[in-house]
């Protein structure tokens, strides 16, 4: 799998803080309503994929990607935002990497993966199962990336 860009991410924030919601429109062409409040965007960029936009009462609040053939390394993403706070959901066995980011229209960047993630004082990536083996990791990849929106 290639490498992609963080200025993917970074383009799309950019996006987003000047354009607001009507920017939506430049990413990508509905071709979907998977559910209410849920719906599927095939992207107008030939790095993503697939983007799914969430909605609550008529307003947007999240956008999820799915990179097409190429992954973020977590090295990349913490050095273009800075050092990540990672949560773990015990109930659904996901971590889920928060950047930090500055943005009027964009509230989290977060990326998800699979199992219990920490890491450590020296930058290592250590994933952990739920009987408590773990393995570590000096290069972790990212197939996609989620935005938590503002009111915008």
């Amino acid at each position: 799998m290639r490498k992609c860009s963080a200025n993917i991410i970074k383009s799309i924030i950019a996006g987003f803080d000047k354009g607001g919601i009507n920017y939506i429109e430049s990413l990508g062409i509905k071709t979907e309503t998977i559910s209410q409040g849920v719906s599927k965007f095939i992207s107008s960029d030939p790095n993503i994929q697939h983007f799914i936009l969430f909605e609550i009462e008529g307003a947007y609040t999240e956008l999820s990607f799915l990179f097409a053939d190429c992954a973020l390394m977590f090295s990349d993403v913490e050095d273009e935002f800075g050092k990540f706070d990672v949560h773990y959901n015990f109930r659904d066995n996901f971590s889920e990497f928060k950047a930090n980011i500055s943005s009027v229209a964009v509230a989290d960047l977060y990326f998800v993966k699979d199992n219990k993630f920490e890491i450590s004082a020296d930058r290592r990536v250590i994933e952990t199962d739920p009987y408590g083996k773990g393995a570590s990791y000096s290069a972790l990849e990212f197939t996609g990336f989620c935005l938590r929106l503002n009111s915008i």
